[in-house]
């Protein structure tokens, strides 16, 4: 799933049963972790929904007014923006490079919302990049 572009398509309904579907993984989650014999993709499929499922959160419950004023505000970067340009490369890319060119996602957060929403968009979006090797630490 791509929540940066879902979030837009997704009425209430959709997203309380995806909502659902996470806390139902989540108390499914140590199972699959302590689990012998699971190999590295599986491991990484577990980590990637665990990863998903808390952006998701983030973008549909915490981060939904700011990004109303991102929308408003019309930017280029914004438009543009794709948190996980290179997924196609395996995470040659710095995480530091995923918040769009010129870190223009930064300003964007900065001037409508904060640096509080700035610093946990940032700090999110990383984890998940690297959870899902998508970048370099």
């Amino acid at each position: 799933m791509e929540p940066w572009k879902n979030r837009l398509t997704l009425n209430d309904e959709q997203k309380q049963m995806y909502f659902k579907d996470c806390e139902f993984f989540s108390s499914c989650k140590p199972y699959f972790e302590c689990a012998e014999g699971l190999n590295e993709r599986l491991k990484l499929a577990v980590k990637t929904i665990g990863a998903q499922c808390k952006v998701s959160k983030f973008l549909f419950l915490e981060f939904v007014e700011c990004d109303k004023k991102i929308e408003i505000l019309n930017s280029t970067c914004h438009g543009n923006y794709n948190p996980f340009p290179n997924m196609e490369k395996g995470g040659t890319e710095k995480c530091e490079n995923l918040m769009g060119e010129n870190d223009c996602m930064r300003a964007d957060i900065l001037k409508v919302c904060g640096k509080k929403h700035w610093k946990r968009y940032r700090k999110i979006h990383i984890e998940m990049a690297q959870t899902m090797k998508l970048c370099q630490s």
